[in-house]
Order: structure tokens, then C-alpha cells, then sequence
């Protein structure tokens, strides 16, 4: 049980593809692909009750989760879901796992987690997100999708901001490819919206040119009134100033290329070094100690 938690850990900070991503559906749903003879998690979800281990590891998490293994285009995923966009959140994701048993499958998209991230048995605490594992697979394996905020049509299993005050998306649907970040915020007369779509430029492409088909848009109206509006198409000079979407991941010595390092064009950011428990909600009505 401890592999679901390093891999939820593993992906909940851009974990770890070789398949086209028009095969990966991104709707916070179970998966049609799934694989029936492989162990699956659901709770608080899709009529299934509280989260909760085995021995020690005991957690009444009330947060929707649901773990499967899939087979797409003859290769082996690990697809989790967390969260459900009705309450505002959600994250889904597809991580490679190696072909063979299901335990191979979810060992490989969670190894490195797991081995660097074990808590001490029997120890409640947050030993997945406290180490290096987290942020240490192989981006170009994971295909991943988060709301924030929005709306959610149950009966289309579509999710749009809508009439929303406030909506955010990271959408990652191209295994090679960079992700798209997307935020609308509406406050009184004032609307701004956000969008950074670097899909067309892959994780070996660090130079502007790289970044020719990664379009930024930044506007904002104030009573309906364009107030600093900001479009940086695809035709990049050598006179525009990009940092954002610049960087490469080089792959490492772990499985599938894990526990690589990535090279920014400006700045730095170290992932190992990150200490992830800052984006944890201490309220322990809401996020109880877990160790799954």
C-alpha cells in the first residue's frame, strides 16, 4: 500500500509516456482501458467509502481518490485521479509503469519515491513529502490534467470556468510535449486572463525558436475596457525578453529516465530541494497524517 501513496506523491509534483495523447482521456473518470486483473483503489467516490491501509497505515481521508492500472497503445499506466472538480479540485494523471505484472507497473511509475520517501513503520508522518523522490520521474511519461475552481458538467464530464470568479488549468495532454497553463480571475470591473500554451515545444528545447508554436497572452479590462493588454504571438524577435516555458529536462539514471535533471534558460529550481509540506493544508480535519 505504500506504492499508491508514492505514487500519488511521485505525480502530485510532476511525475512521470510513448503513446499519442489523443488516446489518454483526461475527464476524471475511471478509465475504460483499465486492467481487470490488476488491483485497483477507489474511496469516496463512485459509491465507495472511506480511504483507509492496512496494519499501521490507517487514513479516513475523506479526499475522492481512485488508482488503476491501464493499457494504452500496449503500454502500462498508472492512472490516478484525485479530488473531484464538483469541490473545486481536481488532478488526474497517467504515469508509465515497465510492462508485466501489475506490481512491476505501479513499482516502476513509484520507485524512487518509494525508496527515498518510506516513512518509518509504523510512524505516521509525511515521508513522501519530504524527499527527493518527489518530482523525479520522467516528464515526457506522464500525461496529467488539475482544476481549480470552474464549473463541472456531470452530464457531459466537461469542466469550463464558466461564470466562475476564478478558474485555473495545467494541462499536460501531449506525452513529448510541455504542458498549458490557463487562469481566468474576475473581481468587480476587473477581468484578467491568462494563458501560456508551450504544447509545441518539447522538454529537449531550451531557445527561443524552440518556443515558436508557445503563444502568451496576458490581458486584463476593467469595465469591459482593454486596460494593458499582452500578446506574444509565435513570431518571437530576438528583441523579446521569454523566460517562462525555457528549460530542458535531461534524463537520469532511474527507470524510464527518472530522476533527471531539468536546465533553465534564467533562474533555477532545485526539486530535490523543495520542501513540498508548504503546499499541505495543516488542518487535520482536512488533511489527516496519511500513509498509504
Amino acid at each position: 500500500m505504500h506504492i499508491l501513496k508514492s505514487t500519488l506523491a511521485l505525480a502530485m509534483f510532476f511525475a512521470a509516456g510513448g503513446a499519442v495523447a489523443a488516446e489518454f482521456t483526461l475527464n476524471f473518470m475511471p478509465s475504460a482501458d483499465r486492467n481487470t486483473s490488476a488491483s485497483a483503489y477507489q474511496c469516496n467516490r463512485d459509491g465507495f467509502g472511506a480511504c483507509r491501509a492496512y496494519g499501521n497505515y490507517v487514513n479516513f481521508e475523506p479526499t475522492p481518490f481512485l488508482m488503476e492500472e491501464v493499457v494504452v497503445a500496449g503500454v502500462n499506466y498508472v492512472h490516478v485521479i484525485v479530488g473531484d472538480p464538483v469541490d473545486g479540485f481536481a488532478q488526474e494523471f497517467y504515469i508509465e509503469g515497465t510492462n508485466g505484472s501489475s506490481a512491476d507497473t505501479y513499482n516502476a511509475a513509484s520507485s524512487y519515491s518509494l525508496a527515498e520517501n518510506h516513512p518509518v513503520s509504523g510512524t505516521p508522518g509525511l515521508g513522501p513529502l519530504t524527499g527527493p523522490g518527489n518530482a523525479s520521474a520522467n516528464p515526457e511519461r506522464v500525461i496529467m490534467r488539475q482544476v481549480v475552481g470552474g464549473e463541472w458538467d456531470a452530464a457531459t464530464t466537461t469542466w469550463s470556468c464558466g461564470a466562475s470568479t476564478f478558474c485555473n488549468e495545467f494541462l499536460k495532454d501531449i506525452l513529448l510535449a510541455k504542458p498549458r497553463i490557463t487562469q481566468t480571475v474576475i473581481d468587480g470591473d476587473m477581468t484578467s486572463f491568462f494563458d501560456m500554451d508551450m504544447r509545441g515545444s518539447v522538454y529537449s528545447g531550451q531557445a527561443l525558436a524552440d518556443m515558436v508554436s508557445a503563444p502568451v497572452i496576458n490581458s486584463v479590462t476593467v469595465q469591459g475596457v482593454a486596460a494593458g493588454d499582452f500578446a506574444m504571438t509565435p513570431e518571437y524577435t530576438s528583441d523579446s525578453v521569454v523566460s517562462g516555458g525555457r528549460f530542458i529536462y535531461t534524463e537520469g539514471l532511474g527507470i524510464l529516465g527518472s530522476e533527471g535533471t531539468y536546465t533553465y534558460a534564467e533562474g533555477d529550481f532545485d526539486t530535490a530541494a523543495e520542501d513540498w509540506t508548504i503546499y499541505r493544508d495543516p488542518d487535520p480535519a482536512v488533511n489527516p497524517d496519511i500513509n498509504l
